[in-house]
């Protein structure tokens, strides 16, 4: 619920144009409020200015699609886009303030997209693929919901970066803007991503990006908890280096605690693993009996 002083006076500067935008009082402030819901908006609305700008460049592409994903009409977008613009230069200078907010990339993906778009290269298709990818992810929100807001803030993160990208042999949408089926995009951003020409950082942001349009991130498996587990257990019984009683005391012998019972996790005693004569310069083979002898009877 959008109740700051922003908000308030937006909504009631709609209301004094609804009957010429087609809506009601309350209709045109339900509009608002899903049209900032769907973008998710600050409370403070910063940087609304330029969101705004970027959904005015998007919205040609999005078509007779547009309303249905955001909630109100090019018609209500025009008239925001100006009434925003109008109110930064009077009133809310909040509304320019150039700087992301705390936060944005992990609870405002979309809004922190949009907010970026000036700063993206591509001027012919940026606008198409980004309407690509929104129309991917409005589509599959609840799916992508379920799978956990990582993956989305994954998949915005990886746009987001990619277009931000100055060399188009690395990456280039108007590549991908071509394909009709989300199926291929992904097949073909895969395919790019395995490209050993392109950066590190590019490859692994075009193959998040594959993930999101094939949306085929799976579940975790528990083979990295038995891995994690194996190598716990193998740190845990590494044993420690003890000096050897009676001997020369540059000869160590590597113990590990054991229980009574066997288990090699415990405290109980001490299990000889090997020896070690660091920087010996005896015979090896006499030191090793003399430490042999020494553990049967010290």
């Amino acid at each position: 619920m959008f109740d700051s002083q922003q908000y308030l006076c937006i909504a009631q500067e709609l209301k004094k144009q609804s009957e010429r935008l087609g809506f009601t009082n309350i209709e045109i402030r339900q509009k608002l409020e899903l049209f900032l819901e769907t973008i998710q908006a600050p409370d403070d609305l910063r940087g609304l200015h330029f969101v705004l700008f970027a959904l005015t460049d998007v919205e040609p592409e999005f078509k007779a699609e547009f309303e249905s994903v955001f909630g109100i009409n090019a018609q209500t977008l025009e008239y925001l886009a100006e009434l925003i613009n109008k109110l930064a230069q009077t009133r809310f200078k909040n509304f320019n303030n150039r700087h992301r907010g705390n936060g944005w990339c992990t609870e405002r993906p979309v809004y922190t997209l949009l907010f970026n778009y000036s700063d993206y290269g591509y001027r012919e298709a940026k606008a198409l693929f980004l309407k690509i990818f929104l129309t991917h992810y409005f589509t599959h929100k609840t799916y992508m919901s379920k799978i956990g807001d990582n993956r989305q803030q994954e998949s915005f993160d990886s746009c987001r970066l990619l277009m931000l990208v100055k060399n188009q042999d690395d990456f280039s949408p108007i590549k991908y803007c071509r394909i009709l089926e989300t199926e291929k995009i992904a097949k073909a951003l895969l395919d790019d991503s395995n490209n050993e020409a392109i950066e590190n950082k590019v490859a692994n942001n075009l193959r998040r990006l594959s993930h999101f349009f094939a949306l085929d991130w799976g579940a975790r498996t528990s083979r990295n908890r038995v891995t994690i587990d194996k190598y716990a257990a193998s740190r845990k019984h590494k044993g420690k280096l003890e000096p050897i009683v009676g001997s020369d005391s540059r000869l160590f012998v590597n113990v590990v605690p054991i229980h009574s019972d066997g288990d090699m996790a415990g405290c109980a005693g001490y299990l000889p693993l090997g020896m070690m004569i660091p920087n010996s310069d005896s015979n090896p083979r006499r030191r090793l009996i003399r430490a042999v002898l020494s553990l049967i009877a010290p």
